[in-house]
């Protein structure tokens, strides 16, 4: 076993017979069989608190399920944007002809927020669907933020720092019900354990693929889940759209 600290670079080899070192994000124990298998020894990759919390959520009820199998199982479609855009086709005024191009900053609050999105020429085919998350992957603080994708929102060109998540089976998991998971406290801690710096650029990579999604355990919730989250999101967008006719 291996001592890793936050506080320190440094790893410390257990001495025989000193006991069990406490574990507490100041300083925990890893096995090396661990450590070769995650193929890291950045401290935040290992937070015990996670472990913690996917076991408490456990016995609460929660069905523990990873993103990674989702998508095995063929309830999740998991792809990126193969769009091609140059800055220089960025247009300096919109037109009939054009649609937004989605960058990392120009989503907020589980949505896509087109109205200060570079305009580019209107593709012959769009890529993305009502109902689709787009998933932040790369780009620092951002990863990890996700936003739903409207009718309102198509057609659209998207940057390549995103992944696309679309449920297969709407019965079976409900896209709001994905955003909500998406978004669960546990789910961002684990996000933020994820995230390795190449270069300057904070990135997750395929990681994503590791998140443990609280799914709750009972039919009937997954459905109430859903269908708060669809009428919550609903509600704020009438509300914002009121405010704008006011002015």
């Amino acid at each position: 076993m291996t001592t890793i600290s936050p506080r320190s670079s440094k790893t410390t080899e257990n001495s025989e017979g000193g006991g069990r070192t406490p574990h507490s994000r100041l300083g925990f124990t890893v096995s090396v069989e661990r450590a070769i298998k995650t193929s890291s020894w950045i401290c935040r990759r290992h937070d015990p608190d996670i472990a913690r919390d996917i076991k408490r959520l456990s016995r609460e009820g929660y069905k523990m399920k990873s993103l990674g199998d989702l998508i095995s199982e063929g309830l999740v479609e998991d792809f990126g944007s193969e769009d091609k855009v140059e800055k220089g086709d960025y247009l300096v005024n919109s037109s009939e002809d054009s649609m937004p191009f989605i960058r990392t900053s120009d989503i907020a609050n589980l949505e896509i927020v087109a109205s200060n999105a570079e305009r580019v020429p209107l593709s012959g085919e769009c890529n993305y669907q009502t109902g689709d998350i787009l998933f932040v992957k790369d780009g620092d603080k951002l990863v990890g933020e996700t936003a739903i994708v409207l009718d309102s929102d198509l057609p659209f060109a998207l940057q390549s720092h995103f992944r696309v998540f679309r449920t297969q089976d709407l019965e079976a998991l409900p896209p709001h019900l994905l955003l909500v998971l998406m978004n669960s406290e546990m789910v961002r801690k684990q996000v933020r354990s994820l995230i390795v710096i190449q270069s300057t650029l904070g990135t997750i990579g395929s990681r994503y693929r590791e998140l443990q999604l609280p799914m709750p355990s009972s039919r009937k919730q997954q459905l109430e889940t859903a269908s708060q989250a669809a009428d919550n999101l609903k509600r704020r967008r009438d509300a914002l759209q009121q405010l704008r006719t006011l002015s």
